[in-house]
């Protein structure tokens, strides 16, 4: 198994302080190894179910962690069921053909009333971002073999906004 890096534990750490886990049902897709899933937990979630497309990556986050209050299970974000209080995502939505629609699946099928939904994808708003953005827009570059779309904190309102929902 990889080991995480203080990068990414950095990256869990500032998706940690956005929220109250404390007695929470959460939903983390594209858990990976489940090194999220687990913080969470040790945040305080009552119960955590980190899914995952790859068969692989679950498979480690089974091996290496063996969390009671944690499921590592293979699905689909598109077919999830069950309804969680919690839903984050990291680093996910930058992969989905149509991020927005799975948003508004989960708004309207796996979460709670009153529940928040927790995302973070990478940052272009940068020296760099600013390059492969625009090479992206003009020459229909893509930004990496992965990322299908970049993020603005406009796209997040912009989409808020259009479902009287609240965005921070």
């Amino acid at each position: 198994p990889q080991t995480t890096s203080v990068s990414r534990i950095s990256f869990f750490k500032a998706i940690l302080s956005t929220a109250s886990w404390e007695d929470k049902n959460v939903l983390d897709i594209g858990c990976g190894e489940g090194d999220l899933s687990a913080m969470v937990s040790f945040a305080g979630a009552k119960k955590v179910d980190g899914i995952d497309y790859s068969k692989e990556a679950i498979s480690l986050a089974n091996e290496k962690l063996k969390i009671k209050n944690v499921n590592f299970i293979v699905e689909d974000a598109h077919t999830v069921s069950g309804r969680y209080d919690v839903i984050v995502m990291a680093g996910v939505l930058e992969h989905m053909d149509k991020p927005f629609d799975l948003v508004d699946k989960l708004v309207n099928e796996n979460l709670n009333k009153g529940g928040k939904i927790v995302t973070a994808s990478p940052s272009f708003l940068n020296p760099r971002g600013y390059v492969w953005m625009a090479l992206q827009i003009l020459l229909d570059v893509p930004m990496s073999l992965s990322d299908i779309h970049f993020f603005m904190p406009s796209d997040f309102k912009s989409y808020a906004s259009s479902r009287n929902l609240k965005v921070s």
